[in-house]
This record gives structure tokens, sequence and C-alpha cells, in this order.
């Protein structure tokens, strides 16, 4: 079963390990914690159960998150972070988990969202753009190897 759920502190590791794996500059974990203790209704984890092959039994495993937090702009959240194990690509996890967070910002009351992405993420930049996502400008040596950043917003 695959469930989306507001993050817990115990899942602060788990979403720390999955962002290591997944990018070339993560966020350190006392970064994690910090934007979860700060937003804690914008961070979201997705996970499926697993099964034990020796017996009934199972777990949950994070395959996914979403670190929210709100821009200088009261009304605007802003995702810090998305990634989905690559185990998990390709399977519209992704689209669940975005579809999830801007659902539960309207229903918080914000009017927009807003993201950095690099530059040369096309398959984010695909997923954003499909989700209605709109390019506002390009933020030059955004990143820490100095790589473009694509601005995007969404109106809510």
């Amino acid at each position: 079963m695959i469930r989306i759920r507001e993050m817990q502190t115990e899942d602060i590791v788990d979403v720390y390990d999955l962002e290591r794996i997944t990018f070339a500059f993560p966020f350190p974990e006392l970064y994690i914690s910090l934007i979860f203790f700060q937003n804690p209704d914008l961070c979201f984890a997705l996970e499926i159960d697993v099964n034990l092959s020796n017996n009934n039994n199972s777990y949950s495993k994070i395959i996914g998150f979403i670190l929210g937090g709100r821009s200088s702009f009261k009304s605007e959240a802003h995702i810090l972070s998305i990634a989905i194990h690559r185990n998990f690509r390709k399977k519209g996890y992704g689209k669940m988990i975005l579809r999830y967070f801007i659902t539960r910002v309207k229903e918080l009351g914000f009017n927009s969202i807003k993201l950095e992405v690099r530059v040369t993420n096309n398959y984010a930049i695909n997923l954003y753009e499909k989700m209605g996502f709109k390019r506002i400008r390009t933020i030059r040596k955004y990143y820490e190897d100095r790589e473009n950043a694509y601005l995007y917003r969404l109106i809510l």
C-alpha cells in the first residue's frame, strides 16, 4: 500500500538518507530538521508497505518526500526539496506527492507555490510544467557547484 502523510520527527533520518543518495549536494540533516520543525504542516513523506518474505509481517518504508516552507511572502509556500527514491521513479509518485502538496497548501490558505530547480534537471522541469508551474526567471550560479537554477511559480 502507498500513502502520503505528514512527516514525523522519527522520519528525519530516513528523509536525510534519501536526500543524500538523490542529490549531489544534499541538505545537511540539521537543515532538514530545521525545515521540519519550522514547517511541520508543509513536510510530507511518501511511504509503501514492504512485506517480509519469511512471514506475514510488513513494515513501512519512505520512498519519497517533499519539504516545504513559507516564503518571505506569507501567502506563498516554498518547495525546498522533493525526492523519489531512484527505484520508484517514473511510476507517478512524484506527481502524486506534488499534487498532495498543492492540495494541502490550498487548504492552508496559500495563494502560490515557488521552487528552484537545476536547469539540467529535465525530469523535474517536465513534472513541474505538467503540474502548471510557470518559469519566472533564471537564477545564476544558484547551487554550490555554481549551476544555474530556474525559479518556478504556481498560482493557486
